[in-house]
């Protein structure tokens, strides 16, 4: 089985992460700060996600900024209607 991975970081050009996602993939790995601009941007569907795993949670749950991200990651994943 070939499994087809995106990894889909900031500071790398956003167009070749689109067109990675766009020939579909098994795993997406990546930085909050992509994954949500892929999701805003509708490249990237979070209501899909079957499995989420955070790298350096702890930090990122210290951090407002990160905890606001993860907090709209997981409303989305879990397909609440909500306004950001």
């Amino acid at each position: 089985m070939n499994v087809r991975i995106a990894t889909c970081i900031g500071g790398t050009y956003l167009k070749t992460n689109i067109k990675k996602l766009e020939k579909g993939v098994h795993v997406v790995v990546g930085t909050l700060g992509r994954l949500m601009q892929l999701a805003l941007k509708q490249f990237l569907n979070l209501e899909t996600i079957k499995t989420l795993i955070v790298d350096e949670a702890d930090k990122m749950f210290g951090d407002a900024s990160f905890r606001g991200d993860m907090k709209k990651v997981c409303i989305i994943m879990l397909g609440i209607s909500y306004s950001f």
